[in-house]
């Protein structure tokens, strides 16, 4: 079922998994019912959907419900870009630089049609400083912040992004990132200049923006992929392949590699881009497989991925691995601090305290609640 699947994504760009799906589908060897429920869940069914139609072997009924979630993703996709380009008119007024990231980016020059890439939000990058004038703009469109920070300032000196949603007309989110990877270790290691510096022209609508230039979406999307979903992703997976075959010969693959070290994200290199070459038959010239697979990795770099891609990390798990990959002990310290004493408005939202005796409470059920999940996964 999977393997069907994936091999339709492939087909809409390669001959060979084409005549593979349509041996498997004169075979008689596809459960029709098991496939689309596998491309609903995967998020894949507009791309299953552009894979399969006009072809007499699927059923009219499979079609039919392929067609209808190809339709739906059109119409919400069409709405978010509505959204998105209100929100860039403002950015643009302000004279704040923004780089469309993932799905949004993707769906539009990659994909090349708004129905074929599922979007569940938007994400922008920004200059860190400009966070607080982006907030302020998208609270005046209707977004809400719905989380409380855990103490003022916080999320800008140890976290990467600010969500933000709104109910009406229909439910939009948006991610205002200041930083690529989700770890206060890559928030100091990260040097995001080299991807402003590379990025690429976009317009949506009549508004302009950038976007990840070739080297650094590719980059991107496979450390996104492993460090924050494992790598098990048939989307975004489809998504890195995608890239590879829409940019072919324009890639500077011996920049990739580079960038790859620098930025200490040889991993994601190694393991999505080998995937995708053997998987997807993502045209990877040979030699650039063989060169990923013999790069060095750093202890540093291998902690942070093994810390981040570890399934059921308890909350003093999360914390000491935090805490080991920030730069200098007055970092530490006040990680430490804001962790285990977030602000009483924070702990009211978190643990729904009601009054003050309860919110008091409340931190010492926090420690508690630490100690326990880590007892737990200790003693099995």
């Amino acid at each position: 079922m999977e393997r069907l699947v994936r091999l339709c994504l492939r087909s809409r760009w390669d001959v060979g998994a084409r005549a593979s799906v349509a041996a498997m589908m004169g075979a008689g060897e596809v459960n029709w019912t098991a496939v689309v429920a596998w491309a609903r869940e995967s998020r894949v069914t507009p791309l299953l959907y552009d894979a399969l139609r006009g072809q007499d072997a699927v059923p009219p009924d499979v079609l039919g419900s392929l067609r209808a979630g190809y339709d739906r993703t059109f119409r919400y996709n069409l709405y978010l870009f509505g959204e998105l380009q209100k929100v860039l008119r403002r950015l643009n007024a302000a004279a704040v630089p923004v780089i469309i990231l993932k799905g949004a980016a993707l769906a539009q020059v990659v994909y090349g049609n708004l129905a074929l890439r599922p979007l569940r939000d938007l994400d922008l990058l920004v200059p860190q400083d400009a966070v607080p004038r982006v907030e302020r703009i998208v609270k005046e469109l209707g977004y809400g912040v719905p989380r409380v920070e855990a103490q003022p300032g916080a999320a800008l000196a140890f976290e990467s992004q600010l969500k933000v949603i709104k109910f009406e007309p229909l439910f939009a989110q948006i991610e205002i990132h200041w930083s690529l990877i989700d770890s206060p270790f890559y928030q100091n290691k990260l040097a995001s200049e080299w991807f402003w510096e590379t990025a690429v022209a976009l317009a949506v609508r009549s508004e302009s923006a950038r976007m990840l230039g070739p080297e650094a979406q590719i980059l991107y999307l496979c450390a996104h992929l492993l460090l924050h979903h494992g790598g098990a992703n048939l989307l975004w997976l489809n998504d890195v392949a995608e890239v590879i075959r829409w940019y072919g010969a324009v890639v500077d693959w011996e920049e990739l590699v580079k960038q790859a070290q620098a930025l200490r994200l040889t991993l994601p290199a190694q393991m999505i881009l080998t995937q995708v070459a053997e998987e997807w038959g993502a045209p990877l010239p040979a030699e650039v497989v063989v060169k990923l697979r013999e790069l060095p990795v750093t202890s540093a770099e291998s902690r942070v991925a093994r810390a981040l891609t570890t399934l059921g990390r308890s909350p003093i798990q999360r914390l000491w691995d935090d805490l080991w990959s920030l730069p200098s002990w007055k970092d530490r310290l006040r990680f430490a601090w804001i962790n285990l004493f977030p602000s009483r408005d924070y702990m009211r939202q978190r643990y729904g305290a009601g009054n003050p005796f309860l919110v008091a409470l409340a931190y010492p059920y926090r420690w508690w609640l630490g100690v326990q999940t880590f007892g737990t996964r200790f003693r099995k």
